[in-house]
Formats: C-alpha cells, sequence, structure tokens
C-alpha cells in the first residue's frame, strides 16, 4: 500500500484554511496571554541569562523583541529566546491527552514574524488555531507511544512542523512553498527526553520556533526540500513514528476532528512544574487541612495509570530545575506550604534539609488499565494507620475545569512581578494582549512586549 500524501495533504489544509471558529479564538485569547505571562517570568531564569549573552555574539539588532526588555533581533534569534523563557519555568499550557506544550513554541515564531510584516489579530488566531490542530493531528499518527516512548521529546519535533503550519497560515503561502517548508523542518527536527530537568528542555522550545521560522524563510526565497518528504520511506513519519500506510491514512480524519476539538484538550497550567504532577498536587492541596501534623505522616502513595509519569526523573532532585520533575518534591514542597509556586524551584529551596524527610516518604506506583482514564490517587498514612485520599480525574486549568478568568489574570500578574515589572506596565500588556485578537494590528501589542508605549 502506497503511503498518503501526507505533506502535500498538511500544506493544503494549512493554505486553504479560512478565519478560526469562535471556540478557537476564545481558547488562542487565553493562551497568549498565558503564554506571555510565563515568558516574561522565564526572562528571569538562568538558562536565559546565559542563551541571550551567546545571541548577543552571533546576532545583529533587528525588528523582533525579546519580550519584556529593549533588546530586539533578527526573528530567528527573538524567537529562539521567547520560545526558550516561554518553556524555561515548565509553568506554559499543555495538553491533556499528549506531551504537548503547543503555545511556547508557537506564539513566539508567530510574534516574531509579526514584526516584520502587518498581522490582525484574526490571522493571528487563525494561524494558532491551524498550528494546534497540526500539533495534535501529527503527533497523534505518529503514534504517542512510539515517538514519546523513544525518547523524542514532542514539544520539539512535532512543534517545527505545527509551526511551519502555522506560518503559513500567517503568511499566506502557497502550497509548493509549504511543502518545502515541511520538508526543511522536517530535517532540523530533534530534541531529546533526556535533557529533561536541565537547561537543554527549553531550549528545544526556542529552537523549535527558530527553526520553523527559518525553514519558512528559505523555502519563501526558493530553498527546496523532497515535498513527499513526511511520506517518504526515509521522511519524517519513519523515522519518527509508525510508517504503516493503514494509519498513516487516518490523517485527514485526526485534522478533522481536531479542527473542531483542540481547545477542548487544552489546559493552563496552575502550577509551575511538569504537568505530570498536576493532578497529585491538586489532591494533595485537597487533603492538606485532613492530615494533621506532618510529622505524624508514614507514607505517601501516589498512584498513577502506567505511563502518566514518563517525564518525571527518577531520583530525588538536587536543584530547581529537577525539582519540577520531580513528585516527591513537589508533593513534599505542597504539604509543607500549602502551595506550589516560583519561589518553591531554587537550588536552596530543593535541598532543604527540613524537606527530605518528607520526600523519602512519597512512593509513586501505578495502577487501572489502559482503557481507565488517566488519574491520580493520593493516599496519605499517618502514624495511627488511618489514611485519607483523594483521586483527581481532571485538574483545575484543563479545559474541562478551566482556570477562572480571574485566577488567569492573577497568574498573568503573579508572573510579571516575578520579573520585576510595575504594576501599571503589567496591567497595560495584559490589556492589550486581551483585546489582540480582535485587533486590526499587533503593533500595539508588540510594543507592549518591548516595553514601549505603556504610559
Amino acid at each position: 500500500m502506497t503511503p498518503p500524501p501526507i505533506t502535500a495533504m498538511l500544506a493544503e489544509l494549512a493554505c486553504s484554511a479560512g478565519e478560526a471558529p469562535a471556540p478557537a479564538v476564545e481558547s488562542a485569547r487565553r493562551s497568549l496571554l498565558d503564554t506571555l505571562a510565563v515568558a516574561v517570568a522565564g526572562m528571569t531564569d538562568p538558562v536565559m541569562a546565559t542563551l541571550t549573552a551567546w545571541v548577543r555574539t552571533e546576532a545583529a539588532p533587528g525588528p523582533a523583541a525579546v519580550w519584556g526588555s529593549e533588546e530586539a533581533f533578527g526573528i530567528g534569534h527573538a524567537a529562539l529566546l521567547n520560545g526558550t523563557a516561554a518553556h524555561a519555568l515548565d509553568w506554559d499550557d499543555a495538553v491533556p491527552s499528549m506531551p504537548m506544550h503547543p503555545a511556547a513554541v508557537i506564539f513566539p515564531a508567530l510574534l516574531a514574524q509579526a514584526a516584520t510584516e502587518p498581522v490582525t489579530g484574526s490571522e493571528l488566531a487563525a494561524a494558532f488555531h491551524i498550528g494546534s490542530t497540526a500539533t495534535r493531528a501529527v503527533f497523534e499518527v505518529l503514534g504517542v507511544g512510539i515517538h514519546y516512548g523513544r525518547g523524542w521529546h514532542s514539544t520539539s519535533t512535532v512543534g517545527r512542523i505545527a509551526n511551519v503550519m502555522a506560518l503559513a497560515r500567517l503568511l499566506k503561502l502557497d502550497e509548493k512553498t509549504t511543502r518545502n517548508a515541511l520538508a526543511i523542518a522536517a530535517s532540523l527536527a530533534a530534541g531529546s527526553l533526556s535533557n529533561f530537568g536541565t537547561m537543554t528542555k527549553p531550549l528545544h522550545c526556542g529552537l523549535a520556533a527558530k527553526d520553523a521560522l527559518m525553514a519558512v524563510g528559505l523555502a519563501r526565497s526558493g530553498f527546496t526540500g523532497r515535498e513527499t518528504q513526511l511520506e517518504d520511506r526515509r521522511g519524517f513519519f519513519a523515522m519518527y513514528g509508525d510508517q504503516d500506510p493503514a494509519r498513516l491514512d487516518t490523517m485527514g480524519k485526526r485534522w478533522a476532528y481536531w479542527s473542531g476539538e483542540w481547545w477542548n484538550d487544552l489546559a493552563l497550567k496552575r502550577y509551575p512544574s511538569c504537568f505530570a504532577t498536576h493532578k497529585p498536587l491538586d489532591g494533595v492541596l485537597a487533603l492538606r487541612d485532613e492530615i494533621g501534623p506532618l510529622d505524624r505522616i508514614t507514607d505517601i502513595e501516589v498512584e498513577t495509570r502506567a505511563g502518566y509519569g514518563s517525564p518525571l526523573i527518577s531520583h530525588l532532585p538536587t536543584t530547581g530545575l529537577e525539582g519540577k520533575f520531580s513528585m516527591p518534591y513537589t508533593v513534599a514542597s505542597a504539604l509543607t506550604d500549602g502551595r506550589v509556586s516560583l519561589e518553591h524551584f531554587t537550588d536552596e529551596r530543593v535541598n532543604d534539609p527540613e524537606i527530605l524527610p518528607l520526600m523519602k516518604k512519597v512512593r509513586e506506583t501505578t495502577g487501572g488499565g489502559e482503557d481507565d482514564p488517566q488519574y491520580a490517587e493520593v493516599r496519605i498514612t499517618r502514624i495511627d494507620g488511618s489514611v485519607v485520599s483523594r483521586r483527581v480525574l481532571v485538574t483545575y486549568g484543563d479545559a474541562t475545569n478551566p482556570l477562572a478568568d480571574h485566577d488567569l489574570k492573577a497568574k498573568f500578574l503573579d508572573a510579571t512581578a516575578y520579573a520585576g515589572w510595575a504594576e501599571n506596565d503589567a496591567e497595560h500588556l495584559f490589556t492589550t494582549a486581551d483585546a489582540a485578537m480582535t485587533s486590526a494590528d499587533l503593533a500595539p501589542l508588540l510594543a507592549a512586549l518591548a516595553r514601549k508605549g505603556n504610559a
């Protein structure tokens, strides 16, 4: 059986797409606010000082702002910095059904491109809609267990393909140019799960945004790639997923499904840690008032379905970055302080000798079957043998249990305050970004991100 023409199919879908439906626009609005907030806060992370210093040695000033600063570079290097910052704190969006962070890749590329040519809010929303649909459809056809199971960081690999789709819609590219851009991006796709808990993980997002812009820019200039690359026997799907022609033949169906459903499979994070910790943290915080003195706890069991905790580290953390990927640390921290926030993920806090005994009481177990929903059940045993437990199926922030608008704004203001923004500047950016999807011109948003005209 000959594989279906995936590259041509995706190019046609991106180039023929119309306006985004109303639910997609609303979800894009909320995702933009969330992404800008976590990126501005992420600019304070140590990864950004090192990366920015390197960019200054490599890149000349250009039209695209580094968000929250007065620096601006060419679109590729700006997207590299903004995309890395968006993922630096692991506080960016998530996809409950699959390990993905679409907005941290898509918005940095789209807004960098918007610095070079006029873009309306409706065009931004339509492009984000295409990228969000592509993220889910492509990853699902690759095979989540296959691709992620091999150790590929899907936000980085699939993110490049999805971002080319989004940029094709934003720039109204023709299908041939888009096919070439997809082919170029496919040769740039990379990102290893082994680097989780290090500075390289957020770099994956920045590189995915930068590489998509490069692929599109080269293709617009006539640079070529194999126009059947994705489905080729040595192409993207063969390398990164399942090359079964019957599986590839489902792409059209999955695209049609996700184009009307992706906004129901999205989560904006309440906690600045790996999404795999969020259901357990919801359970822990809900139980905290029932537990009594922490020194009376003898055992803390966190049960999840097999595979749920695959992004997490298996050893006790020694750095703040590792703490974000540690079930024992995040659970112990939540029990100790009754909350989980940015200040909990420092090297000093992770190595606090007072929290170590509680961390060592956390056990991770698995249960349920393949047909059971993803869940987390926390069981806390006290010295008298009594047990309190809480089972969580949907975390707060999931599209089916969304962050309230006031909580989203509170997250935005907390993040910008963490980055040292004055309250009036933060309010100005929030108001401008909140209106961006219905704006006739994104120039006010870009100016606010460059800290210009905030008065």
